[in-house]
């Protein structure tokens, strides 16, 4: 499933994989399919520079959406999708600060 202008893919979900890894778990990801061992809804990446990757929960803010960020967490929108067309509907939960 892929989300974008004009039907163009920014954002995809669900790619196949083991899924035994949960939001904020260390993960692995295969960089040539996009396929992890998170749990569907979240994605593994490098959250900071020389830190190992992690599971991050994907966010939707449109209204009535029930991808969510856990208490203590905000959507980050802008960080998903080519570098010309960044999602403002789909983000990362990060700790508010």
């Amino acid at each position: 499933m892929g989300f974008g202008p004009e039907g163009e893919k920014i954002l995809g979900l669900c790619q196949p994989g083991a899924s035994s890894k949960h939001t904020g778990e260390d993960c692995t990801a295969d960089m040539d399919t996009g396929a992890s061992d998170c749990d569907p809804g979240n994605l593994c990446i490098q959250i900071a520079q020389g830190d190992p990757p992690v599971c991050v929960a994907v966010c939707d803010t449109a209204d009535g959406s029930t991808h969510t960020c856990a208490p203590g967490n905000t959507c980050m929108t802008g960080t998903l999708g080519a570098q010309d067309a960044r999602s403002e509907r789909w983000g990362l939960c990060v700790p508010q600060q």
